[in-house]
């Protein structure tokens, strides 16, 4: 939403907030993969997916990383990687 008090980033500045990527806490995935886990009915899953605005795809990445280990759903860090120091010598 974008400030209307702010001249700045209001509408009649012309400037428009960037969307942002969504986040999701490793605590977050967890109990969203355990509720559809222990879903039984038909349509259940498709039910908490439009609840909580996710895809499919969330999920079958999701379960692909819960399957590394522990650690597989920490956030993803974000942005380019930093650039090796042996490039910088050249």
């Amino acid at each position: 939403m974008s400030d209307v008090s702010n001249p700045e980033t209001g509408p009649e500045s012309g400037r428009v907030d960037e969307p942002r990527r969504r986040v999701f806490t490793a605590e977050y995935k967890v109990a969203i993969l355990a509720e559809c886990d222990a879903v039984t009915e038909s349509g259940g899953i498709g039910a908490i997916l439009r609840r909580e605005g996710l895809f499919s795809s969330h999920l079958v990445e999701w379960r692909r990383r819960r399957a590394q280990g522990p650690d597989g759903l920490a956030p993803k860090p974000l942005g380019r990687p930093p650039k090796s120091r042996a490039l910088k010598d050249v």
